[in-house]
């Protein structure tokens, strides 16, 4: 059995705090079409289909509420997740479509968000980076969302993964260690890291950061992913890919 606390609802990432009730809502439009050798019979074809998220809850501060009207009041588009904490993990672009805050004298105060769908309706899978032996006794830093240089230091170790998109996703990178995505096999990363010759690579680099959170759209390719560690510590990068069914 599947609990309702067990469903969560993110917005860019962030659980909404003190949440007591969700509703996630899916439907499809049809058209109707009747076939001469089905008399009268109506079948239907699906056309398009549309999603929308509604969450409600206790105000554990002001702060969530007054950003939840921000967002109405400025049109910000958000990622929308969720997951039942088993295998259904979705995720999407929304607006907030209402907000509403309410209370009474002797009660505590409640809200209740209404999301609009932009878009897709993506599963979503997360994943990690691990340490490899050619990574082992090598840092980098990221100067900038596409420079990153590359040293020596026995205290720190690299850690990696590679990542195979075969269809367009949207990826999400988040870590206080730099980290860095390149359009290129692992292998390659490997051979130039042991090879001192990672400027090499330079041009392939999609994009880097430091204690923030990139979102990242992709195409069909072969991908690798660097985080940079210190030797005695787990890695921090969150990875997480949206993508359609």
């Amino acid at each position: 059995m599947i609990l309702g606390k067990n469903l969560i609802v993110l917005i860019n990432n962030t659980p909404v705090a003190a949440a007591k009730s969700c509703t996630v809502t899916v439907s499809q439009e049809f058209i109707q079409v009747c076939a001469p050798t089905e008399s009268r019979v109506l079948n239907k074809i699906p056309t398009t289909y549309d999603w929308s998220i509604s969450v409600s809850g206790l105000v554990a501060s002001s702060i969530e509420p007054n950003d939840l009207m921000d967002m109405l009041l400025l049109g910000t588009k958000v990622m929308l997740m969720f997951t039942d904490g088993s295998n259904q993990k979705r995720a999407g672009y929304a607006y907030v479509a209402s907000c509403e805050e309410s209370g009474s004298i002797g009660n505590l105060i409640t809200f209740s968000v209404q999301f609009e769908s932009n878009g897709p309706l993506y599963k979503y899978t997360t994943s990690t980076v691990s340490a490899f032996a050619e990574g082992s006794g090598h840092s980098f830093f990221t100067e900038d969302s596409s420079h990153v240089s590359y040293s020596e230091d026995s205290n720190y170790k690299i850690c990696g993964a590679s990542l195979v998109v075969s269809k367009p996703i949207v990826l999400m990178l988040k870590s206080t260690n730099p980290f860095v995505i390149y359009n290129a096999p692992f292998s390659d990363i490997k051979t130039n890291l042991t090879a001192g010759t990672m400027s090499n690579l330079d041009n392939l680099i999609i994009s880097a950061g430091y204690d923030e959170e990139l979102w990242i759209p992709l195409s069909s390719g072969v991908y690798s992913i660097l985080e940079s560690v210190y030797y005695n510590s787990e890695p921090k990068l969150q990875i997480i890919q949206f993508k359609e069914v």
